[in-house]
């Protein structure tokens, strides 16, 4: 089976790389917050917020549909502020054999920052994916300025 790499959404933002990786390592309960018609809720299913191995659900809306994704924290990398989810169940998995998510938060030099998610997945079964890809990278990109524009109020 082919496993498949690629940069889903790449965009410069205004927060600063702490920032925005904080809120995914530490506080992923307030995304919602900032991106309410993205993601309805990001719940602790088992560990502890910002650390590794614990297990987040989370409530979604892709393409007008109600979808659920449950992903463990693979790893995190404080001095690179990057963080990696492995999707472990939920709608998300239901044509995947594997699917890993890196966001990687890159200091500009100019106070923001280049953020970048990373995905590597494989299909079931030499699958093809069900959903155009252009509409994952417009929904990464679009809940990335969201959070951005959250952060920068508060």
């Amino acid at each position: 089976m082919t496993v498949i790499n690629d940069v889903e959404a790449e965009v410069v933002i205004k927060s600063s790389a702490e920032k925005f990786f904080g809120i995914w390592k530490d506080k992923p309960y307030e995304i919602p917050v900032a991106a309410s018609d993205k993601i309805q809720s990001i719940e602790l299913q088992e560990g502890e917020w910002g650390k590794v191995g614990s297990v987040l659900y989370t409530t979604y809306i892709f393409n007008g549909i109600a979808r659920s994704c449950i992903e463990r924290v693979e790893e995190i990398d404080e001095e690179n502020y990057t963080i990696t989810f492995r999707k472990i169940g939920g709608d998300v998995m239901k044509n995947l054999k594997s699917f890993k998510a890196t966001l990687k938060c890159i200091p500009n030099g100019e106070g923001g920052t280049v953020v970048q998610w990373l995905r590597e997945y494989e299909f079931l079964n030499g699958g093809v994916p069900t959903t155009n890809p252009k509409n994952k990278d417009e929904f990464a990109l679009d809940l990335v300025k969201k959070i951005d524009a959250h952060l920068l109020k508060s």
